[in-house]
């Protein structure tokens, strides 16, 4: 008689155990991250993934992704893969634009704050300077919606990477263009660009009385555990509202775990319900560098009929959300490399971490 259990045998054990110890200990098995904002620690199986493919992940990273540094998979809230590839333990990363998913979070907690009246307020209602001297030509029909979906109409080349000079972006550069008639009426196109989320700073700023970068963690960060973090400025000393935030791997996964939450974090409603599901349905059109169509500073995919969405960064920082498996990843990675090579580590969530998902399910049957 052979020893060997079968995978169907070993994964129904698991399932039975791990339901056991959620009915005995329910307190203790809510979620996996405490209310100190700690995340607890799970085996795959225990939460309907298959190790294999994270296993696999791993050695597609090692192999043809060079400018990874680590990545975090976190199922049902527990971390269930995480794995470091350049250093001891994950470190703390610049965001780069995922900074941007970040502001468009401290905008929808400043509308729940009641700061913000509603994303269809205008820019100059809060900044009226921008409509002084005729500096852009489409200043007084800007909205707030019109800067997180990137829609302003802004002449702004992002490849032009001068031009996220932290020294150099403030509010009289953004409009100092050789140019300054838009590229087209406001809400019309989609076009990447850093002047839309630093000017959802300056408001920040302008409605709160704080620096975006102390308002987030007066309204955001303390509350879900966030304790360590560092924030660019710009020359003029307000926090850059499109990139330079810099947070360890399972922090960055906190913000997907709120928006998992539907923008509730231990029974307080930080972010509107109805925000977050604004913020991460299909808002405009989309394209470079995500190539997938946008939200609010959200990237929103459509991968083979699974539909998630995620935070972009510079040199191949992701954040990863699927609210159809309850499952969130975070990719770190080298930003030396090109806006072009950004995207490069993309296909890792769909081809290797939801298919880790599904074999389990597949298995299981």
């Amino acid at each position: 008689m052979s020893n060997t259990v079968s995978p169907k045998l070993f994964t129904y054990s698991c399932l039975l155990f791990f339901s056991l110890i959620r009915f005995w200990f329910p307190s203790l098995t809510y979620a996996g991250i405490t209310t100190e904002g700690q995340w607890e620690n799970s085996q795959p199986e225990f939460q309907g993934m298959d190790r294999n493919w994270l296993e696999a992940a791993d050695i597609e990273i090692r192999t043809n992704l060079p400018m990874v540094r680590s990545l975090l998979v976190i199922k049902d809230g527990y971390i269930v893969h995480e794995k470091s590839f350049r250093d001891k333990v994950p470190e703390k990363s610049e965001l780069f634009s995922i900074t941007k998913s970040i502001t468009s979070t401290v905008i929808g907690a400043a509308i729940q704050d009641g700061k913000i009246h509603s994303v269809d307020d205008k820019v100059i209602s809060y900044l009226p300077e921008l409509s002084v001297g005729n500096q852009f030509s489409g200043a007084n029909d800007l909205s707030i919606r019109h800067l997180l979906t990137m829609t302003s109409g802004f002449p702004w080349d992002e490849r032009n990477l001068h031009l996220l000079d932290h020294r150099l972006l403030n509010i009289d550069r953004i409009f100092s263009f050789e140019n300054p008639q838009s590229v087209a009426k406001a809400g019309e196109k989609f076009n990447y660009d850093d002047a839309n989320p630093h000017l959802l700073s300056l408001i920040l700023e302008r409605v709160t009385g704080l620096k975006e970068a102390d308002y987030a963690k007066q309204v955001l960060f303390d509350a879900i555990g966030i304790r360590s973090f560092s924030w660019q400025e710009d020359g003029n000393g307000h926090t850059i509202g499109g990139y330079g935030l810099s947070l360890f791997p399972q922090d960055i996964a906190k913000i997907g775990y709120l928006y998992l939450n539907k923008g509730k974090w231990n029974e307080k409603q930080l972010v509107s319900e109805d925000y977050i599901a604004d913020a991460t349905r299909v808002q405009s059109s989309g394209g470079f560098p995500g190539n997938n169509k946008y939200g609010y500073f959200w990237w929103i995919a459509d991968y083979d009929n699974k539909n998630y969405f995620y935070g972009l960064g510079l040199g191949g920082q992701f954040l990863f959300v699927d609210r159809e498996h309850n499952l969130i990843a975070v990719v770190t990675a080298d930003p030396n490399f090109s806006l072009e090579e950004a995207a490069r580590p993309k296909y890792i969530f769909p081809e290797y971490i939801l298919r880790a998902v599904d074999t389990f399910a597949e298995i299981s049957k």
